[in-house]
């Protein structure tokens, strides 16, 4: 988890820009979501994935309209 998330950061902060500044925010608070123990937390790994690769590729849409 902690490679895909510096590889997620590493990407928003190429491309971040005052408009995409609270989607990099929202990249950089997805750990907080693995909370838990056993299957809770398990379960939000798989929750932390989906939103960071939904928040990457909506970063990578705005960046590919500018």
């Amino acid at each position: 988890m902690i490679v895909e998330y510096r590889e997620w950061m590493d990407a928003a902060t190429v491309v971040m820009t005052p408009e995409n500044h609270a989607l990099a925010v929202r990249i950089a608070e997805l750990p907080d979501i693995v909370r838990g123990y056993e299957d809770v937390k398990l379960a939000n790994v798989a929750r932390y994935r989906k939103q960071g690769e939904q928040l990457i590729s909506e970063l990578r849409m705005q960046t590919a309209q500018v």
